[in-house]
């Protein structure tokens, strides 16, 4: 299978933006930054595995999510596309069920 193509929703770079500042209060630079490539790695595997993520038809018709340290990660795949949709921190989702 040939790898897809990786697109963000504008939320989903508000997402990565907002996770970087947030790291690099916490942790500071070398980690925020170790940090966003970890998660900029997960979603390059998913064009390699997009169907690593469990389907979500509760929440909209293909989207998929997948569990990456304390975020959970939305996705929609296409024939030719993985989009990725949102992150959020897993607890703040669990808190709100």
């Amino acid at each position: 299978m040939t790898a897809l193509q990786l697109v963000f929703a504008p939320a989903a770079k508000h997402d990565l933006k907002v996770i970087y500042q947030y790291g690099l209060h916490l942790w500071g630079q070398i980690q925020s930054n170790i940090f966003l490539i970890s998660i900029k790695d997960q979603f390059w595997s998913l064009t390699e595995q997009p169907l690593m993520g469990i389907e979500r038809p509760e929440l909209l018709p293909d989207i998929r999510s997948l569990l990456f340290q304390s975020h959970i990660l939305f996705y929609l795949t296409t024939e030719s596309q993985v989009e990725i949709i949102q992150s959020y921190v897993a607890a703040k989702i669990l808190n709100a069920v």
